[in-house]
């Protein structure tokens, strides 16, 4: 979390009823003269800061303390260094600062935010519940700007326009016949899906394999949430995988809204819940839904 930043989106969709954790570390310079906080602020609330011109984010709450929120409109409240919470209302958790001023700020703290839903009724469109036996990508380990993410947490805070580099260990079951081709690709939910994809590996054979993507992108410029997918079809190439188009069209359609860089927010949930999720998928007499055994790393990108 950047000190100068008042809120930061987390990547993180809730739901009302969801209970959710989130712990937070480090040391901010607030202000011109040197004066640093942890997540947990000066008690009690923003009288310590004295007369001000410009109000705090939450004056009622410590003063530089971590602050929640759930949409960029929503209730504000405390976190400070740990806080266990049922989320009120659904949307993107936010994280910010109880400040005044953001300017003369340096510094960052780490936060980690874990969230549990109650059980419901199964979706039709979770993959599982479908009765998937196509097979699952699960992203077990990661290093270089990725190590920080792992199979409990695949959420990555990056500056924009700052090289995502590293590498992303993926446990990768195939369930399909053993003399089907399985091309297993990564590609970024931003820039041009057609030259932002890369092969992981030409063949997923069937069975339990380990694979390692070595990833290197560019963040997007703009400040927003984006994915970085991991997903293998049966076809015979990777285009044809990225862009969701049976091999037996002959050609690729690409920004149809249904690339795997297009997947939606649901998609990405079950992907990074289940190892996998249903696609439409371009076949030879139209759109059709499909299995697309899938993880994904979602990448926060803040202001500069």
């Amino acid at each position: 979390m950047p000190a100068r930043q008042r809120w930061t989106p987390t990547g993180i969709d809730l739901h009302a009823g969801d209970a959710f954790a989130a712990t937070a570390e480090g040391t901010i310079v607030t202000n011109a003269s040197g004066s640093t906080a942890s997540p947990q602020g000066v008690a009690p609330d923003c009288r310590v800061a004295g007369s001000v011109h410009i109000p705090f984010e939450a004056p009622q709450l410590p003063c530089w303390s971590l602050l929640g929120r759930i949409g960029p409109k929503g209730s504000v409240f405390e976190i400070g260094n740990r806080a266990d919470l049922v989320a009120t209302s659904s949307g993107q958790l936010f994280l910010g600062i109880n400040d005044n001023f953001f300017g003369d700020n340096s510094g960052n703290w780490t936060a980690r935010v874990t969230a549990n839903s109650p059980p419901q009724s199964i979706a039709a469109s979770d993959c599982v519940a479908a009765g998937n036996t196509h097979g699952f990508v699960r992203i077990v380990s990661d290093t270089g700007v990725f190590a920080e993410v792992s199979g409990a947490h695949k959420i990555l805070a990056a500056a924009p326009g700052s090289l995502l580099q590293g590498s992303v260990t993926l446990q990768v079951v195939n369930g399909g016949p053993c003399f089907a081709i399985a091309p297993l690709i990564q590609t970024s939910s931003w820039g041009n899906h057609e030259t932002s994809w890369a092969l992981v590996s030409p063949n997923v054979s069937s069975g339990e394999r380990s694979f390692t993507a070595q990833v290197s992108v560019r963040a997007p410029l703009e400040p927003g949430t984006y994915h970085i997918l991991f997903a293998f079809q049966m076809e015979t190439n990777g285009a044809s995988v990225a862009s969701a188009t049976y091999w037996a069209r002959n050609q690729n359609v690409w920004h149809d809204g249904n690339d795997i860089a297009d997947f939606n927010s649901s998609q990405i949930r079950h992907a990074q819940q289940f190892g996998c999720a249903i696609d439409s998928y371009l076949t030879e007499t139209g759109m059709q839904p499909a299995y697309i055994p899938a993880d994904a790393i979602t990448v926060v990108i803040g202001m500069p």
